[in-house]
């Protein structure tokens, strides 16, 4: 028994509603990757985010604890001794600079100053 034109158009509906079928399996498959890949990313942004918020708030006790002990000049004697850290360096390398011995006392003298909350 030959087969029937009719049939035929059955089969090639049948194959092309199965190859579209797979095509959206996979569609779906690499969707689902995707969003797998967006919930981990969101998952790592929100631990960093918790992260940062505990780093913010140890951040804040410290300079609490900072003012609390009157000690909020730190950044000015931290600065005096990396300027001093270079005058250093500038005259190990031989380059001496006029006065360089008076600055430094100066620089010094002002730094314990600050250091005993004067």
């Amino acid at each position: 028994m030959a087969a029937q034109p009719h049939d035929l158009t059955v089969v090639a509906a049948l194959c092309s509603a199965i190859k579209e079928r797979n095509a959206l399996l996979e569609t779906i498959k690499s969707k689902d990757a995707m969003f797998e890949a967006c919930q981990a990313q969101t998952a790592q942004n929100m631990a960093e985010k918790m992260f940062c918020e505990r780093a913010q708030k140890k951040l804040e006790k410290y300079e609490e604890i900072l003012r609390d002990n009157g000690l909020e000049g730190v950044e000015e004697v931290i600065a005096k001794l990396e300027y001093l850290g270079e005058m250093v360096k500038g005259l190990k390398g031989g380059t001496e600079e006029a006065g360089a011995s008076e600055r430094i006392s100066r620089t010094v003298g002002d730094s314990k100053v600050l250091l005993r909350g004067g």
